[in-house]
């Protein structure tokens, strides 16, 4: 069987059923998460994240503000390549 076969994007559920923000944004925060297990954040240009979700980076910036703005995010540092977001939802 394919590794493939068995990847998926955990997304709590105070995220799911949050009805403010778009469901792009939720999926973003799926990414975000997988991306974070390793140092426990996100240290990804706009540009890398909208790779991977196939949007335009400018997409990327309006999704991130839309996490942060109800508080499923926080951005430390700048607001691209030099910064780290955390994820502020308890995933368990």
């Amino acid at each position: 069987m394919n590794d493939k076969e068995y990847q998926y994007l955990k997304i709590p559920y105070d995220v799911v059923e949050n009805k403010d923000i778009c469901p792009t944004s939720k999926l973003l925060y799926g990414k975000l998460l997988l991306l974070s297990h390793k140092h426990g954040y996100i240290h990804a240009s706009n540009d890398y994240l909208a790779v991977l979700m196939n949007k335009k980076s400018r997409t990327i910036t309006r999704l991130l503000s839309e996490l942060e703005r109800y508080n499923f995010i926080s951005i430390i540092g700048g607001r691209n390549f030099h910064r780290k977001i955390y994820l502020n939802v308890k995933n368990n």
